[in-house]
C-alpha cells in the first residue's frame, strides 16, 4: 500500500484544513519537528506531530493508535468538521478515502471500487492490511508497543497472522477432517459393495434358467398330449361321421320300410274291418258293394265277399309280417346308442380342443423372473461397478488428504523457518548499524520440549559479547533495549512487507530516540536514512529534539498556534 496524499481539518490540533501531499517529497529521512506557541515551555511537545501521524491511522482504520474514536479525536476549539482524505494506492487500486465525524461517514472513491459509502471490514478487505499490521510495518508510534514489548501469546498471534500461518494451520485440519470423512465414505463404500456382492449371490441362488427349461419340458409334453387328444377325438369322429353316413343310408331304407309297413298296416286294418262287418248277423246291405241283401242271396254272396276279404286279409298279414322282419333287420344295423356316442364323441372334441388352447395360452412363469433375474443381475453390476470405481477414487482421495495433512503443517513449518532466518538476518545487520557490533538476536516460534511435546511460544534470545549464553530479550535495558527494540523493529517491519507483497512509501516513527544517548541516536538517523534510501520511501521521524544530522532530506514544521496547528515543509 502506498500513501499519496493526506488533507485533515477539525482533527486534534488540526483545525483549518491542512494538506501533506507525499508525491513531492523524494525518498529520503525527513525530521518532523514541531513548535508549541501556545505552551513556550514546552517546546516541540503537544504542538501536533503526532496528530499528523494519528491522522492517517485514523482515516484506514477509524481509531487513533492508542483506541481513542469518536468525539475524542474532534478538534475542541474550531468549527470545522472532523475529517480526513486519504489518497492511497492499494491491493485493489487507488482510491481516495473520506472519513468524517460529526456524523460518522466514511466513502471511498476510486475507479475501480466506485463511489459509495463502506464499512470498516470492506475497508481493510480493500487496503489489504490490518491495523496491527500497519503499527508494525508503517508506523511507529509512540504509544504503542514494539513486536518485542509484545509477550510471547501475543508475539506468536501477530507472527502467525503475519505469514498467515492459521491459513496451513487451518489448511491441515481441513486436510484432516477431509481424510475422516474419505475414511467414513469408505467405510460405507466397502459396506455397499459387500452388500451388492450378497444381494448379487442371493440373486443367483435361484436357477431361474434351469427351472424355465424345465417348465418348457413339461410344456411340450403337456401340449403333445393335448395335441393328440384333439386329434384322437379328431380320427374317432371321422369314424363316427363314416358310420352315420352309413347309419343315415340305413334310416332312409328304414323310413321307406316303415312306410310299406304303415301301408300294409292300414290295409290289414281295413281288411279286417270288413271281415268283422260280414261276419256280422242280420246284415241287410253288403258292406263292400253296398247291394241288398234278401233272403235268397244273402248268404251265397256274404261267403264270397267272406272268402275273398279272408283271402286278402292273409295275404296282407304275409306281406306284413315280411315288411315288419326286413324292418327289424334294418333296425338291427343301427346301433341304439350311436347317437349318444357321437354326442359325447362331440364333447370329448370340443374339451379336447379347449384344453389345448388353454395350455398354447400359457406363459413359462420362469421366463418372467429369469428375465427380471438378469435385469436385476445387470443393475447389481452396474452398482458394484459404480462403487468399486468410487472406492477406488476415495482410495486415492485419502492417499492426498493424508499426505497433505503433514505436507500442509511442513509448509507452515518451512515458512516459519524461512522467516525466521530472514528476521534474524535483517535485524542482525541492523543491530551492527546501530552500533551493536558482535551482538545478534536468535528467533524461534516453535521448539520441542523435554517431553517431547511442542511448545509454540515465541522466543527473542540476545547474544552480545558480554555474555557466554543468550539470554532473553527482558533482561536487557536502557540504551541497549532501545537500539535492540528498534532493529526488531525494522527488521520485522521488512518481514511484514515482504510476505504481504506491499511496497509502502511511507514510513513514521514517533519519538523512537527515547532512552538512547548523543551516539545512539546518531546511529539510529544514520540507520533510517540509510533505509529510506535503500527501499525507496519517505520516512517520517518525530522527535521533540532538535536533532543535528547533515543527512535529512527535509523537514517538516509543525507549529500550533492559536487557530490549530499547521504544516510547513522546508
Amino acid at each position: 500500500m502506498k500513501i499519496l496524499r493526506l488533507e485533515v481539518q477539525g482533527f486534534r490540533s488540526f483545525s483549518a484544513p491542512q494538506i501533506l501531499d507525499f508525491t513531492t517529497m523524494r525518498p529520503g529521512l525527513y525530521h518532523v519537528t514541531g513548535k508549541n506557541l501556545i505552551e513556550l515551555t514546552l517546546e516541540a511537545n503537544g504542538a501536533g506531530k503526532s496528530s499528523l501521524f494519528e491522522a492517517i491511522f485514523w482515516a484506514l482504520y477509524g481509531k487513533t493508535s492508542r483506541n481513542l474514536r469518536a468525539g475524542t479525536v474532534k478538534n475542541w476549539n474550531g468549527k470545522e468538521k472532523c475529517g480526513v482524505v486519504l489518497d492511497v494506492v492499494a491491493t485493489s487500486g487507488a482510491m481516495s478515502l473520506l472519513r468524517m465525524w460529526g456524523p460518522n461517514a466514511l466513502e471511498i472513491s476510486g475507479e475501480q471500487v466506485g463511489d459509495r459509502p463502506v464499512d470498516q471490514p470492506e475497508l481493510e478487505r480493500l487496503i489489504g492490511m490490518t491495523p496491527e499490521a500497519f503499527l508494525f510495518a508503517f508506523y511507529f508510534a509512540q504509544f504503542s508497543p514494539a513486536f518485542v514489548d509484545l509477550v510471547a501469546s501475543e508475539q506468536t498471534t501477530v507472527f502467525a497472522s503475519v505469514l498467515n500461518l492459521g491459513l496451513w494451520e487451518r489448511a491441515s485440519d481441513a486436510a484432516t477432517r477431509r481424510s475422516d470423512e474419505i475414511e467414513q465414505q469408505i467405510q460405507q463404500l466397502r459396506e455397499t459393495t459387500a452388500r451388492i456382492q450378497g444381494q448379487a449371490e442371493e440373486l443367483l441362488s435361484q436357477d431361474y434358467v434351469k427351472a424355465e427349461k424345465g417348465w418348457v419340458k413339461g410344456y411340450r409334453a403337456e401340449l403333445q398330449a393335448a395335441e393328440d387328444a384333439v386329434l384322437q377325438t379328431q380320427q374317432t369322429l371321422k369314424v363316427l361321421d363314416a358310420e352315420m353316413k352309413v347309419f343315415l343310408k340305413i334310416k332312409v331304407t328304414i323310413n321307406a320300410q316303415m312306410s310299406v309297413v304303415n301301408e300294409l298296416t292300414a290295409d290289414f286294418h281295413h281288411l279286417s274291418q270288413e271281415m268283422t262287418k260280414l261276419s256280422a248277423q242280420n246284415i241287410t246291405k253288403c258292406p263292400t258293394c253296398g247291394q241288398t241283401v234278401n233272403q235268397a242271396v244273402s248268404r251265397q254272396h256274404i261267403k264270397k265277399e267272406l272268402a275273398r276279404v279272408k283271402l286278402a286279409l292273409d295275404s296282407k298279414g304275409v306281406e306284413l309280417s315280411i315288411a315288419n322282419k326286413k324292418l327289424a333287420g334294418l333296425r338291427k344295423q343301427i346301433p341304439e346308442d350311436c347317437e349318444v356316442v357321437q354326442r359325447d364323441a362331440d364333447r370329448e372334441q370340443r374339451f379336447a380342443c379347449t384344453s389345448l388352447s388353454e395350455i398354447q395360452r400359457k406363459i413359462n412363469p420362469y421366463t418372467k423372473l429369469r428375465e427380471e433375474q438378469e435385469r436385476r443381475g445387470e443393475q447389481l453390476a452396474e452398482q458394484l461397478d459404480e462403487t468399486e470405481s468410487q472406492l477406488h477414487a476415495a482410495e486415492k482421495h485419502i492417499k492426498t488428504a493424508q499426505y497433505w495433512i503433514k505436507g500442509f503443517k511442513e509448509i507452515r513449518l518451512s515458512l516459519i523457518q524461512e522467516s525466521l532466518a530472514q528476521l534474524t538476518i535483517e535485524v542482525n545487520e541492523t543491530l551492527f548499524q546501530l552500533g551493536l557490533q558482535d551482538w545478534s538476536v536468535e528467533f524461534d516460534i516453535e521448539r520441542e520440549t523435554k517431553s517431547g511435546s511442542i511448545n509454540r511460544s515465541f522466543t527473542i534470545m540476545v547474544r552480545s559479547p558480554h555474555t557466554k549464553d543468550a539470554v532473553p530479550w527482558g533482561v536487557w535495558s536502557g540504551g541497549e533495549s532501545q537500539r535492540l527494540r528498534l532493529a526488531i523493529s525494522m527488521g520485522f517491519s521488512n518481514l511484514i512487507c515482504n510476505r504481504m507483497g506491499v511496497h509502502p512509501n511511507l514510513e513514521m516513527w514517533d519519538e523512537p530516540s527515547t532512552w538512547m544517548s548523543e551516539a545512539g541516536i546518531q546511529d539510529l538517523l544514520m540507520v533510517l536514512a540509510e533505509r529510506a534510501k535503500r527501499q525507496q520511501k519517505v520516512i517520517l521521524l518525530a522527535d521533540h529534539r532538535a536533532l543535528d544530522f547533515g543527512g535529512f532530506a527535509g523537514t517538516l514544521t509543525v507549529t500550533k498556534d492559536d487557530s490549530g496547528s499547521h504544516v510547513s515543509t522546508v
